[in-house]
């Protein structure tokens, strides 16, 4: 009798784990735009700092993405979908298309997934993502071959975007729907996503851009990205570069990450902050840490407002409470001596923000 008690038990614990769902330090949205949580903490921890709660439905597919802080649902930019964010809905809906290959004389199958997106604030009142946008919906097809799902090769995806009204509209780039290859050519892993517009006409965004080809590591990490035009042509997008590299390294439980920005020519250039680098620096938890921007020699620079070096300090549950900026530009006039120095370049302190919260772990104010 103890034994199928204890067994009972264990079902039910199982059953409440299932329930609560898993609870992860960051969320993002990786190489096949579907949302994963970044850093798993456990329970007792995520009572105690800002994280993301995911459910999840029998395929182990996310369905619910909750965005907290102690534990209570809270507003913020969920995955950079848009501010006043707190909670992110997901629904699935499974089909096969078949259609006659006229080479092999045969019918092909397709397995197709549609994913509606749907967000919700704090207060569970619907909000708009991306702009605009209501409703997200991704349909990805895959090949079936042998009978099952080959997940493996290369597949498509379409990316539409749905007012409020339910008629497509355009989000905050100004498309109404992307159209996504994912492909592995010559060992590197690519997606290439083409803006559209209502008629199924390849249109420019607001960065005067119709097509951006991602480049991808063997941990699914995006290593490359380049704009190109409607006729597949390297482009200047109107935010000032053609192509962006990203270079990481992890050192002694510091790891960077440096975007470098060139124009069509792949020549070195600078984006519209001014800066040809951006340099960040996290901690062992994957929470950032500094920004540095660097200028077209690889050298210490400032960005258009004058900020060359930013650090981010938190408190012991990981809570920003002060951000302090510097420069490197020695100001002739005040003559203010440098504060610190960062990779051998000495910085002056430009100003601060320091962040209040209230006992349940919401901001309640920044003093500047």
């Amino acid at each position: 009798m103890k034994k199928i008690f204890i067994l009972i038990s264990a079902l039910a614990l199982m059953v409440s784990l299932s329930a609560k769902g898993s609870y992860y330090r960051f969320v993002e949205m990786n190489r096949e735009r579907e949302f994963v949580g970044v850093e798993p903490v456990v329970e007792g921890e995520a009572k105690k700092i800002e994280c993301f709660s995911f459910k999840y439905d029998k395929q182990k597919r996310p369905v619910e993405i909750t965005s907290m802080t102690k534990m209570k649902k809270r507003d913020c930019s969920l995955a950079g979908l848009g501010e006043n964010i707190a909670q992110l809905k997901i629904e699935y809906k499974d089909t096969i298309r078949t259609a006659f290959n006229s080479v092999s004389n045969d019918t092909d199958s397709f397995a197709v997934t549609e994913v509606e997106y749907t967000a919700f604030n704090r207060l569970d009142e619907r909000v708009p993502m991306r702009g605009n946008v209501y409703r997200m919906v991704h349909f990805f097809e895959r090949p079936i071959i042998g009978g099952e799902t080959a997940y493996e090769e290369d597949f498509t995806m379409n990316w539409l975007n749905y007012g409020e009204d339910g008629y497509l509209c355009d989000d905050l780039y100004g498309v109404k729907q992307y159209y996504l290859e994912f492909i592995s050519e010559g060992g590197i892993s690519k997606v290439v996503s083409t803006r559209y517009g209502g008629e199924e006409s390849v249109i420019k965004d607001n960065n005067g851009v119709s097509q951006i080809l991602f480049e991808y590591d063997d941990a699914g990490r995006l290593v490359f990205q380049t704009y190109r035009d409607m006729m597949g042509q390297r482009i200047n997008g109107a935010n000032g570069y053609c192509e962006m590299r990203i270079a990481r390294a992890d050192s002694e439980g510091v790891m960077t990450e440096t975007d470098l920005f060139f124009d069509k020519e792949g020549k070195a250039t600078v984006n519209m902050s001014g800066v040809h680098g951006v340099k960040r620096s996290f901690d062992v938890n994957k929470y950032l840490t500094s920004t540095l921007y660097l200028d077209t020699l690889g050298r210490v620079g400032a960005s258009l407002k004058g900020i060359s070096y930013a650090r981010y300090i938190r408190d012991k549950e990981f809570y920003v409470i002060k951000n302090e900026y510097f420069t490197s530009v020695k100001d002739s006039v005040k003559k203010t001596p440098p504060m610190l120095k960062v990779e051998g370049v000495p910085m002056f302190f430009l100003y601060s923000e320091d962040y209040v919260y209230d006992k349940s772990g919401f901001l309640s104010e920044v003093k500047k």
